[in-house]
């Protein structure tokens, strides 16, 4: 297990007006058993470019766990190169922590802000401004192959374009169960692109939560907060002013 704690890491030039123009990934952890835990972090500054080149702030080949800690500003770029702010093979955890305005651009390159291989879990966390750009880059704030959960945290103003470019601020390969979360003004643009708020292959499950104002845009785009392929079960929620075409 690797633990860092209670400090700011950026990759920043020694001077000039290209202050970012050389950047690599911040973090790289090649163990793959154990659990890598940033506590008290701010990562900033990260970049990487080339196919499958993902993780531009972290990369993680096992089990990721953020706790107090702040993702932001961080990209990758390339086709199939995923998560902007972090890639994480295992399970990946965010505990109070906030991920923003974080970017992918390439085709197939999914998870602007996460992109996680196992389940990805939320907690009193904020996913903002985070970005995928390019066909098939799904999942604007969270791209996450397990089951993806949600508690007393906000998604806004993430976005996907591209064409099939689904999931604004959630995609997600397994169930989807948000409780005591906000979804808002989230969006996907590009034809056959679906799912403003949450695109889910599993179930989806909304409790005491709002989904709002995410909205999709282009021909045969589909559901503007929200796109299912399995149950979806709504408990004291609210779902409003979500746009189709």
């Amino acid at each position: 297990d690797v633990t860092v704690m209670g400090t700011d890491i950026t990759d920043v030039a020694a001077s000039g007006a290209g202050l970012l123009d050389d950047n690599s990934r911040v973090l790289n952890i090649t163990a793959t058993t154990g659990t890598s835990t940033l506590t008290g972090l701010t990562i900033t500054g990260g970049r990487t470019t080339g196919e499958d080149a993902g993780g531009g702030g972290v990369r993680s080949n096992g089990a990721t766990t953020l706790t107090n800690s702040t993702l932001s500003g961080n990209s990758t770029t390339g086709q199939d190169a995923d998560g902007g702010g972090v890639f994480s093979s295992g399970a990946t955890t965010l505990t109070s922590s906030t991920v923003s305005g974080n970017s992918t651009a390439g085709d197939r390159s999914g998870g602007g802000g996460v992109f996680s291989y196992r389940a990805t879990t939320l907690t009193n966390s904020t996913l903002s401004g985070n970005s995928t750009a390019g066909d098939f880059a799904d999942g604007g704030g969270v791209f996450s192959v397990g089951a993806t959960t949600l508690s007393n945290s906000t998604l806004s103003g993430n976005s996907t374009a591209g064409d099939f470019a689904d999931g604004g601020g959630v995609f997600s390969y397994g169930a989807t169960t948000l409780t005591n979360s906000t979804l808002s003004g989230n969006s996907t643009a590009g034809d056959n692109a679906e799912g403003g708020g949450v695109y889910s292959r599993g179930a989806i499950t909304l409790t005491n939560s709002t989904l709002s104002g995410n909205s999709t845009a282009g021909d045969n785009a589909e559901g503007g907060g929200i796109a299912v392929l399995n149950q979806l079960t709504i408990t004291n929620s609210i779902v409003l002013g979500n746009v189709l075409p």
